[in-house]
C-alpha cells in the first residue's frame, strides 16, 4: 500500500516540477534520518564519481524533506554534482577507481564547472541514510537498491525522466 502511495505521490510530483534536474528525499516515517552520503557516477561508466559527505544531513520525522537540484539553466544535460541554493552541499569528493579518491574535494561551483560536456557528465548514484538503527544505500545498483529495508524505515528510491527532465526521488516510510 505505501509502495502504491509513493508511486501517486511521485507522479504528482513530477507533474508540477519545473526544473531540469532535482533529488528529492522526502521522511514520512517515525524517526529522524541522517544522510551521510551522496554519490554520483559516471554517465556511461563506473568511474569517477563524486561524493559528498560531510556535513550530514539531518532530514526529521514525518514529512521532512530536503530538494537538492542544480538550477543552473546553461548546462540542462549534465545533472550532477549540483550546487544547491536548497542546502549547502558544498564539496564534493572525486573517486577515480574504488581504491583511489581525491584528498582535496572540490568546492560544489568548480566540480559544477566540469559538467561542461558529455565525457565528464554524472548522473545520480545513491544515498546512504541512517535510521538510528540500521543504514544502507539507496539508488541504483550495484551500491545501491531501489527498496531498502531497515529495523525502523523502509526507503524507495525511483527515478522519472520526461524528455530532459529527470527527477530522482528517495522516499522513506
Amino acid at each position: 500500500m505505501k509502495k502504491y502511495l509513493f508511486i501517486l505521490f511521485a507522479i504528482a510530483l513530477g507533474t508540477t516540477a519545473t526544473a531540469q534536474k532535482k533529488l528529492y528525499i522526502y521522511n514520512f516515517s517515525d524517526y529522524d534520518v541522517t544522510v551521510s552520503d551522496i554519490m554520483t557516477k559516471h554517465v556511461t561508466n563506473d568511474y569517477p564519481t563524486l561524493l559528498y559527505n560531510y556535513p550530514y544531513i539531518t532530514i526529521p520525522a514525518q514529512i521532512g524533506s530536503i530538494e537538492l537540484s542544480n538550477n543552473i539553466p546553461t548546462t540542462p544535460v549534465f545533472r550532477f554534482p549540483f550546487q544547491s541554493t536548497a542546502y549547502p552541499v558544498d564539496e564534493w569528493g572525486r573517486c577515480t577507481s574504488a581504491t583511489i579518491c581525491s584528498t582535496n574535494p572540490l568546492a560544489a561551483s568548480v566540480a559544477m564547472a566540469t559538467q561542461t560536456n558529455a565525457a565528464n557528465a554524472q548522473v545520480f548514484h545513491c544515498i546512504k541514510y541512517d535510521d538510528g538503527a540500521g543504514a544502507g544505500l539507496l539508488g541504483t545498483r550495484p551500491l545501491g537498491v531501489t527498496e531498502l529495508v531497515l529495523p525502523n524505515t523502509i526507503g524507495y528510491y525511483e527515478e522519472f525522466v520526461t524528455g530532459t527532465l529527470i527527477e530522482y526521488v528517495v522516499v522513506i516510510f
